[in-house]
């Protein structure tokens, strides 16, 4: 797949899914069966985003420099963690553990999207510095909840936060490990995957009439030798169908997805959506579980890939929930488990889980082209050639 050039920031659209009128609130309810371990539970009591259509934009040069506080971000997205780790502790009655792997999904996401990075590395200084506004925020999430464990001591603050600083990274992003045991494991019944296919099927519709267009200098040795003359600026213009990419393929998806849950809000309550990313935990390309290379949806074999990109929904179903993949290339149209979504990569891995936001620059560069013409593709007079694809 090719590698993102682009800051991610931290749907067209979908009116409604039940257009037939097929989902009402105990219909939703009748097509999801699932067997979920106890340990789902912890989702009831975490802080989590909403889904929304709002388009976050980059940060401009002048708010980087004179109004922006990224230490008011960071202070409440470590406020954020350590609610989080203290909901999903007692609510999976499980020993404190050295390490963070999938099955915290969530504890992370107030991390995903500050506008500067986080330093996990300097963690615990971090909270000392600032223990007064961090401490400010976690009365405000206590305050708006009514949980049935005694408040955390100051000692368990410590131990989430040194936690922090042993973490692996990915770009300067803590990472969660595989996971150690099947704790977030449910099944879907055929109804709950034909419900999701319909969700694909729009998805589909929407990525094979765009590509993802991708514009950088094109530098070449003569334009640094000023002996050579003056030489006008250079672009590689290049492209890929957004059908062929993992992440703009699932971005769509949960773009999707997201306008239906924000269309029937009483039926998607406190539904999340994340953008569920693989990377290798060492060596630049990802492996299968079996054999050489991915096998795609498709029948066909896929490259060689830095990662993937699929959408990870966490669904309620009455009093617990169902964590649930949506994978264009892997899956094609049918929504699968998180246990069977797994089952496709070798375990050397790390997961980077971001609550899906809708960010301008991904906007900007997914378009319908103007017109295509012996695989050149053009889109407001310019011409963008296809990109390479590793193999």
């Amino acid at each position: 797949m090719h590698k993102r050039w682009f800051l991610v920031v931290v749907t067209g659209l979908l009116a409604s899914v039940a257009s037939g009128g097929i989902l009402t609130e105990g219909v939703l309810a009748q097509k999801i069966q699932t067997a979920p371990s106890a340990y789902l539970d912890h989702f009831k009591y975490m802080r989590y985003y909403l889904p929304t259509q709002q388009v976050v934009e980059p940060l401009g040069l002048w708010e980087r420099w004179f109004s922006f506080n990224s230490a008011r971000e960071q202070e409440r997205a470590l406020a954020f963690y350590l609610f989080n780790m203290y909901a999903i502790t007692h609510s999976s009655q499980q020993p404190f553990s050295s390490s963070l792997d999938l099955n915290g999904v969530g504890v992370l996401d107030g991390f995903m999207l500050t506008r500067e990075p986080f330093d996990f590395k300097n963690a615990l200084a971090f909270y000392q510095k600032h223990q007064p506004e961090v401490q400010a925020w976690l009365r405000q999430f206590f305050s708006g909840k009514k949980l049935p464990w005694p408040l955390p001591a100051e000692e368990d603050y410590l131990r989430w936060v040194s936690l922090l600083e042993t973490l692996p990274q990915h770009r300067k992003q803590a990472v969660y490990a595989w996971p150690r045991s099947n704790r977030l494991q449910s099944s879907l019944s055929g109804q709950a995957v034909g419900l999701f296919a319909e969700i694909v099927d729009k998805s589909k519709e929407n990525a094979k009439k765009r590509v993802v267009l991708y514009d950088q200098p094109d530098v070449h040795l003569e334009d640094l030798d000023h002996n050579l003359g003056a030489h006008g600026a250079r672009r590689k213009r290049t492209y890929r169908w957004v059908k062929e990419e993992c992440y703009f393929s699932s971005y769509i998806t949960a773009k999707v997805l997201t306008a239906q849950v924000i269309s029937q809000p009483k039926i998607w309550k406190d539904t999340r959506i994340y953008l569920l990313t693989v990377y290798p935990k060492q060596g630049e390309f990802l492996k299968p579980a079996n054999g050489s290379r991915f096998t795609l949806a498709n029948g066909k074999t896929g490259g060689s890939w830095r990662y993937h990109t699929a959408v990870f929904v966490v669904l309620p179903y009455r009093n617990s929930y169902v964590p649930v993949i949506l994978d264009l290339l892997l899956n094609g149209d049918k929504a699968v488990s998180l246990e069977d979504w797994l089952a496709h990569f070798d375990s050397q891995v790390v997961f980077q889980a971001v609550p899906f936001v809708r960010g301008q620059v991904t906007e900007t560069a997914l378009r319908v082209p103007d017109k295509t013409t012996a695989g050149t593709v053009w889109v407001d007079g310019k011409s963008y050639r296809p990109a390479e694809v590793l193999h």
